[in-house]
């Protein structure tokens, strides 16, 4: 009942971690109406050592019941 809260969401990723190396890289791909949330990369496949979910604009608490990265290692 709170899908509200997902709308907007981002995915950043970041070879460093810092607060001045986060990149946007995808928004889901089918909207935020589901228990899972699904981001395709497959197309960019960017590479990265560090990834992030953001909501940008808002304070509103965003729960999770998990965050899965799936890829190929790139090291």
């Amino acid at each position: 009942s709170n899908w509200h809260r997902y709308k907007g969401l981002q995915l950043q990723i970041s070879e460093t971690g810092k607060d001045d190396d986060w990149h946007n890289v995808g928004q889901p791909i089918s909207g935020c109406t589901e228990r899972l949330i699904r981001f395709d990369l497959s197309s960019t496949q960017p590479k990265a050592l560090y990834v992030r979910i953001i909501r940008p604009g808002t304070q509103d608490v965003l729960h999770t019941d998990g965050f899965f990265v799936y890829g190929t290692p790139a090291a």
